[in-house]
């Protein structure tokens, strides 16, 4: 893995939260988490692969960081139920700077970042899940 700067990781986490926070793909997931008694607005997103599942990895308003699967609808493709949630141990960098973030007293600079990130990239070409039929 090569290595990266501060700000790249940063960047990285912003593009990464703003998908997790604000696309519709991932409405399903907010709730999912919410229902876990979890803010999904504070959560930070590090990673995201699809597969026959949405696996990635969540940083939690408290510090801890996750590893989840959650199922998707095979007509919707909305996310409806979590397969796999596990506490992992990662120490990296990035793992520092979202702790770090989500730590922080006042994470408002972020979190305008994330949505900044959102209506720039996302917000005009962020389309609805298809209908069930």
């Amino acid at each position: 893995m090569g290595w990266y700067s501060e700000e790249e990781l940063l960047a990285d986490i912003v593009a990464q939260t703003a998908e997790f926070r604000y696309r519709i793909c991932w409405a399903g997931g907010r709730r999912l988490v919410e229902q876990r008694g979890i803010d999904p607005m504070r959560c930070l997103q590090l990673s995201c692969d699809q597969g026959d599942d949405v696996n990635g990895t969540l940083v939690l308003p408290d510090g801890t960081v996750i590893n989840f699967d959650m199922r998707e609808d095979p007509k919707t493709r909305e996310l409806v139920s979590v397969s796999r949630w596990e506490p992992v141990s990662y120490q990296d960098r990035e793992v520092a700077i979202a702790r770090e973030i989500v730590s922080a007293p006042d994470s408002s600079s972020f979190d305008r970042r994330v949505r900044d990130y959102f209506e720039k990239h996302w917000m005009h070409r962020d389309a609805p899940l298809p209908p069930t039929a």
